[in-house]
């Protein structure tokens, strides 16, 4: 991509679109808040805190009338098969990653239940293994540090 990640995170969103998507063949995955006003997407998404679209402009199914600027991202896009005019407000957009794994969040827009669900897979993540969980619930975390099983 030829810029750093700093470089890239501080890129408005509509900015970040225009060079991920740059090359024909390449692809982005667009996060974002369906609830948000004036989002147009399928109704049984509407509900949901965070969707996800695939966009690309040599996509196997087409994007119909793939557009964005600073205040939107529109096209008509495939659902199961079947197309569906979507607008996307920017503020409902809170990540854009490409199918290289270049991208950026936007942390004011983060969903609330997103960020717990975040904060909670952070935390399990971190969690010692439970082969290092003694019979009381704790950890031993000496043990754990030093990868040896407790005594």
């Amino acid at each position: 991509m030829g810029l750093g990640d700093e470089a890239v995170k501080a890129m408005k969103k509509h900015e970040l679109l225009t060079l991920l998507l740059k090359e024909p063949k390449s692809t982005a995955y667009v996060h974002l808040d369906p609830r948000k006003a004036g989002c147009w997407v399928p109704a049984k998404f509407k509900s949901q805190e965070q969707m996800v679209l695939q966009v690309g402009r040599n996509m196997e199914v087409p994007i119909d009338f793939l557009r964005w600027d600073s205040t939107e991202l529109t096209g008509v896009f495939s659902f199961a098969g079947v197309g569906f005019s979507c607008i996307i407000p920017m503020d409902a957009i809170f990540a854009i990653v490409s199918d290289q794994g270049a991208g950026a969040m936007y942390s004011k827009d983060i969903p609330e239940e997103v960020l717990e669900q975040m904060a909670e897979k952070s935390r399990v993540q971190k969690m010692p293994s439970q082969d290092f969980k003694r019979a009381d619930g704790t950890y031993d975390l000496t043990a754990y540090r030093q990868h040896k099983k407790p005594r």
